[in-house]
């Protein structure tokens, strides 16, 4: 409705499946990719699609940077209760964050 388009025009316009687009749409989807995330935001704004937690993975590879410097790799990993190889994953953006890693991180910083 925002956009003035109808849900097929918009997933069409953007690049996804119009069930992912009314999933999100609905609030049934727990977790959006950052690609549809991206792919979201060319005609949405920010303010009305992001939350904290999607408002750090747009971010998080630069978020997450001061964190491992301040804490290490090892010792953040294990405060949040992941392997290293995940964090480090998640600091290169190779994978989004888990939610609720985010929340533990959002108390840290």
């Amino acid at each position: 409705m925002l956009t003035g388009m109808s849900q097929v025009e918009l997933a069409n316009k953007i690049g996804i499946s119009r069930s992912v687009l009314n999933e999100v749409e609905a609030g049934y989807r727990d977790k959006i990719l950052r690609p549809t995330l991206l792919k979201l935001l060319t005609v949405l704004d920010k303010d009305i699609l992001c939350d904290d937690y999607y408002l750090f993975v747009l971010e998080q590879e630069k978020k997450l940077k001061p964190l491992v410097e301040k804490y290490g790799l090892r010792k953040l990993a294990r405060m949040i209760g992941v392997d290293p190889s995940s964090l480090d994953h998640w600091k290169r953006g190779d994978y989004q964050i888990s939610r609720k890693c985010f929340e533990i991180l959002w108390k840290l910083e």
